[in-house]
């Protein structure tokens, strides 16, 4: 029900009011303890961390020179191996698009005669299913066929 701007209040009962609690005397705080005189503070020697080196470029990986043939369908893809390979240390000297192929989801690293341990490194270092074939002869040293 709506009374408009009227306030409601409880219920009236016969009984009598609660008693308010007597307000208690506050007991007077007690004085601070004394303290001693603050002695200055020793100084105390800091030690200066070094300066921290400049960022040194990663070291070249023994994997010769690097191709990547891009055959996701996505011209990014290769720049981004180009570019996680190189701060790997790996030496990447080309990257190219190849035509949509294979396994998707499965690199194929072609190493040439005497790479292998070359490529193992790059497979190492690549994610999913990868297949290492030996090549023949030629530049680069290992080449990338990502899927």
């Amino acid at each position: 029900e709506s009374y408009g701007n009227a306030e409601i209040l409880p219920p009236l009962t016969d009984a009598p009011p609660a008693k308010a609690a007597a307000p208690t005397a506050a007991k007077p705080a007690a004085a601070p303890a004394k303290q001693p005189a603050k002695q200055p503070a020793k100084a105390t020697p800091v030690k200066t961390p070094a300066p921290k080196k400049a960022r040194q470029a990663a070291p070249r990986a023994a994997t010769g020179t690097l191709a990547i043939i891009n055959e996701t369908g996505n011209p990014r893809v290769g720049d981004i191996y180009r570019s996680v390979l190189s701060r790997l240390g790996h030496q990447v000297v080309s990257v190219a698009q190849g035509a949509a192929g294979g396994t998707p989801g499965q690199t194929v690293i072609r190493y040439a005669p005497g790479r292998r341990a070359q490529a193992q490194a790059v497979a190492r270092q690549l994610p999913g299913k990868k297949v290492l074939t030996e090549a023949g002869s030629g530049t680069p040293d290992v080449t990338i066929y990502i899927r």
